[in-house]
């Protein structure tokens, strides 16, 4: 998939040494970024600082968030697809509905309207993830071939306790509880957890949301 982007962009991370920045339809990282503060920032030039895009009402500093519309619970990820400025108001009562969720929930009048409508939107949610579906826009997955970027990676410093979790959660699910984040020159943005167990148990395919319009230029060696 591609994400979305500004026409021209450049931003370095803050006490960082890397940079990232829009060329040709393609967004370039170089060196160390935090890729979470770049999505956020990149979000925030695609669409501004200044109104919610729930409620049009106007932000300030005390009152400006990002939602993601597709919530991190049922895995959603960090990108512009998925990022929406809004306030903080909204953002909380929009819990862990999706977007297209709240708007149906903002259309019921009662309380209790609201109460059961939110209950049956979140029951639905879990039973999917549940059953190995993440709540997300299926044309954002794939399925990724992890044997491409295992050699190239040597994983440290992981927690054994967090890869425990993994393992149960797999063994349950049949899937893992969020998705690998794969630049289009196969970077690693999130799931080293994943990729430990994968490796670990000799899976091959992974559920995986590849940024296709997304490179790294990696240091010759």
């Amino acid at each position: 998939m591609n994400i979305r982007l500004p026409k021209r962009y450049f931003y370095r991370d803050r006490g960082q040494n890397g940079y990232a920045y829009v060329s040709h339809n393609k967004l370039f990282i170089k060196g160390y970024v935090n890729f979470e503060n770049l999505m956020y920032n990149l979000t925030y030039t695609l669409y501004g600082y200044r109104y919610c895009l729930y409620c049009n009402n106007e932000l300030n500093n005390k009152t400006r968030t990002l939602d993601h519309m597709y919530p991190r619970t049922w895995g959603g990820i960090s990108i512009p697809n998925n990022l929406i400025p809004c306030c903080k108001a909204c953002n909380q009562k929009k819990k862990d509905m999706t977007e297209s969720q709240f708007e149906v929930w903002n259309s019921k009048i009662t309380p209790n309207q609201k109460d059961a409508f939110y209950q049956a939107c979140i029951n639905e949610n879990a039973w999917l993830m549940d059953n190995g579906i993440f709540v997300v826009d299926d044309n954002w997955v794939s399925k990724y071939n992890v044997t491409k970027i295992l050699k190239y990676f040597s994983f440290k410093g992981l927690k054994e306790s967090r890869i425990k979790e993994i393992e149960e959660y797999f063994n349950l699910h049949k899937q893992y509880p969020e998705l690998l984040i794969v630049s289009g020159n196969n970077w690693i943005f999130k799931g080293k957890y994943i990729l430990e167990h994968a490796k670990r148990h000799k899976i091959t395919f992974v559920t995986a949301v590849v940024l296709s319009n997304v490179i790294v230029i990696k240091d010759s060696p």
